[in-house]
């Protein structure tokens, strides 16, 4: 279920990629400035946002109220999923999310090349989406997380010592689809760890643990893209993502072959 839900959602976010080329034909039929075109491009996203919400109404929830107070059982995964997710998010935030932004100041191209990419990168990322439960069949939830992440690592390395744009695209597509790959896992992981009524707090407190820090690094990696260094920031993100997967490894090598579920 995860996988599928990754691959529709990579589909989807393709397509949203690909209108990365409007600003450029507002540019080039309007005669407008990049800074106006991707100004009015904006409103798009914005209604699309609104919108996405709608299907919500319909859906139908099976709601049982807990009888069980204020116990939370599942506090020892928990603190190993905020652990990994900070970190994770931390290291992301250095780069990852800046990357539309180094390509643009690296190899001087805008919002079209840079749509294209990223749309490439999710239609040929979304079946490794698929691919991620045989992996985990072959070589268990674990090792299906960390070693496609442990692969993608030198490609993310070696995208600074590009000489140019589509040299970067061919590594920066194979990094993402082997990084993202094992999220589904993750999130089977912890459902697999976690009480069912537990799994919606541990849940939202790894998502919490993400963005918090993901938040302070994107501010650091955008200062030092300015005004210490373009690349400094991508190797950041690799040695964050190292220290990441080292830790993710010790906290739950125990965790999979010991605790199939809470009784």
């Amino acid at each position: 279920g995860y996988g599928l839900s990754a691959f529709l959602g990579n589909i989807c976010f393709a397509i949203g990629n690909i209108l990365g080329w409007v600003p450029e034909l507002l540019v080039s039929k309007l005669s407008l400035t990049y800074f106006s075109a991707y100004r009015t491009f904006l409103y798009l996203p914005i209604v699309l946002q609104i919108l996405s919400n709608t299907p919500l109404v319909f859906v139908k929830e099976k709601f049982e109220p807990i009888s069980r107070g204020l116990k939370f059982r599942a506090r020892g995964v928990a603190l190993k999923f905020i652990i990994t997710s900070a970190l994770v998010g931390f290291g992301a935030g250095f780069s990852i999310q800046l990357f539309g932004y180094y390509l643009s100041v690296k190899f001087n191209v805008e919002s079209g090349p840079i749509g294209t990419l990223y749309a490439l990168s999710s239609v040929l990322g979304a079946p490794a989406f698929l691919a991620s439960a045989p992996l985990s069949s072959a070589i268990g939830i674990v090792r299906g997380v960390i070693i496609p992440q442990l692969v993608s690592i030198p490609l993310l390395i070696l995208i600074p010592f590009s000489p140019n744009f589509s040299l970067a695209a061919a590594l920066y597509i194979p990094r993402t689809m082997l990084m993202n790959m094992s999220n589904p896992l993750v999130q089977a992981l912890m459902m697999k760890l976690t009480p069912e009524e537990e799994r919606g707090s541990v849940s939202s407190l790894s998502q919490m643990a993400w963005n918090l820090p993901n938040a302070i690094s994107n501010r650091i990696g955008g200062f030092l893209m300015d005004y210490v260094s373009i690349d400094l920031p991508i190797f950041i993100t690799s040695a964050l993502y190292t220290l990441y997967l080292v830790t993710f490894y010790v906290l739950f090598k125990e965790e999979e072959m010991s605790r199939e579920r809470y009784a």
